[in-house]
Order: C-alpha cells, then sequence, then structure tokens
C-alpha cells in the first residue's frame, strides 16, 4: 500500500511539473509577442547604432550584437577598431613595435573622423506586421569594406615583396610581427587616398525587422544591419581589382625595406 501510495505521489508531482512549465512557456511565448511601442523601436536602434559608429568596445559591440560573431576588421571606431588592434603581448616583446603602434593611432583618428563625418541616418517609419515591428531607416556610410579590401590587397603586397608567400605562411612570432607591419604601412600609404572612400551621396534602404515583437529573436536583422553600417552592401568593393592597380601606388614609394615606415 505505501508503495502506492509513493507511486500517486510522484505522477502527482510529476503532473505538477508538467502544468508549471507549461504554464512558463505560455508566458514566455506571450513575452516574446508583447508588444514594442514605436517609441521603444525607435530608441534601441540608435543606440545599437550609436554603439557601432561612435567608439562602442569590442565587448560593447557584441552585448549589443547579442553576442554574434563578429570580425576584427569590421569593427570601424573606437578603442578596438581594427587600425588600434596590436600582436599579442609576447610578439610585441620579441619584436619591439613601438614606432608602428604610434603611428597606428594617428592613423586611426583620420580613419574614424572619415567614417563619422560620412555617416548620415535617418528612420523615416515603424509599422507592425503581425507580431513583428519593422523599422524603415535610410542611411549612406564611409565605403569601409572598400577601404578594408584595398588595405589588405596592400598588405599582402608588403609581404610578398618581403619574401612570404602569403599562399603558404609558415606562423612565426616573426610573422606576427611582419603581419602587424603590413598592416600599419599599408594604413599609412592608404592615409593618403581617403578621401577616394567618402560617400557623398549614395544612401541605402534598409527594413530592421525586430521578429516577434523583442530583440532575442532579432539576430538576423543585427547581424545584416551591422553588415550595412560596415558598407559590406555597396557596389563599391575597393579601387584596387588588379596586381597592377596595386603596383601603381607601390611605385609612389621607396620600397628597399617593404615593411619599414
Amino acid at each position: 500500500m505505501k508503495k502506492r501510495k509513493i507511486i500517486i505521489i510522484i505522477i502527482i508531482i510529476a503532473i505538477l511539473l508538467i502544468i508549471m512549465g507549461s504554464i512558463i512557456h505560455l508566458i514566455t511565448n506571450n513575452g516574446k509577442t508583447a508588444s514594442l511601442s514605436n517609441e521603444e523601436a525607435k530608441e534601441y536602434l540608435n543606440n545599437i547604432t550609436n554603439t557601432i559608429m561612435n567608439d562602442g568596445s569590442k565587448e560593447e559591440l557584441l552585448d549589443a550584437l547579442q553576442g554574434i560573431s563578429l570580425i576584427d576588421k569590421n569593427i570601424m571606431t573606437g578603442e578596438d577598431m581594427y587600425l588600434l588592434q596590436e600582436p599579442e603581448d609576447y610578439v610585441k616583446e620579441e619584436y619591439p613595435l613601438d614606432d608602428y603602434i604610434t603611428l597606428s593611432k594617428t592613423l586611426a583618428n583620420n580613419l574614424e573622423q572619415k567614417i563619422k563625418d560620412n555617416f548620415d541616418y535617418e528612420i523615416t517609419s515603424i509599422t507592425k506586421d503581425g507580431n513583428n515591428t519593422l523599422v524603415y531607416i535610410t542611411f549612406k556610410t564611409y565605403y569601409y569594406t572598400a577601404y578594408i579590401n584595398d588595405l589588405q590587397k596592400i598588405q599582402d603586397a608588403l609581404l610578398v615583396r618581403a619574401g612570404y608567400d602569403i599562399n603558404n605562411i609558415e606562423t612565426s612570432l616573426k610573422y606576427y610581427s611582419d603581419l602587424y607591419k603590413a598592416k600599419i604601412k599599408a594604413a599609412a600609404i592608404l592615409d593618403n587616398y581617403l578621401d577616394n572612400y567618402d560617400n557623398s551621396d549614395e544612401y541605402i534602404d534598409t527594413i530592421f525587422t525586430f521578429v516577434n515583437n523583442n530583440i532575442e529573436d532579432s539576430a538576423y536583422s543585427l547581424m545584416e544591419y551591422h553588415a550595412n553600417l560596415v558598407g559590406f552592401n555597396y557596389d563599391n568593393k575597393g579601387f584596387l581589382q588588379t596586381d597592377e592597380d596595386v603596383n601603381n601606388i607601390l611605385a609612389n614609394y621607396d620600397l628597399t625595406n617593404p615593411l619599414a615606415l
């Protein structure tokens, strides 16, 4: 008899747990489709835009983007922007890079100012579509993706001239040091061409969708919006399309020591 009572008690507890789980599930779902006011949607977009375009740290960006994988090259402004990213300490201890690090601050500041000066955006309207909130945005940004693509081409060309086979790299502390030198040298060269990446009037219209009226379900919209601000969706992917284009720029510089400042 006691055994039967124990079984009945276990069954009752199990049923109660199932009921409680169902209630929690319903509450959660209701929370996901709860009303999101137009003002709340606008405030969120303003905040995330400000984080991306105005000095948000890598940690702040990751938080704003809900932990979405973030490519280091796509950090455009702030203390963690790509041009300010340095090699690990153990590399710098073995191969001092003080001159390059000092120069990187000036180069980063020049690029960052261009990015901020070029940026313009406006939320034009906000509508509801079932459980979703749609925010319509028009914007223009610096051709940052084009800049990064050209920077990479010059960096690779400098490494080749320094004796590296970029298709078959054997990593070492010296390589990581030289890789950083090539990045800063490439940025120093492109510093003379920053005006080429100005965007005077090419605006893009996009829609940010708050799925189920909440941020947690809107990871794709966050990723797409960040890519937009980085300039990924512009047709301009860079001006250095061929090896000849790169060589024409490098011909203006003494590259007896390709990685020297």
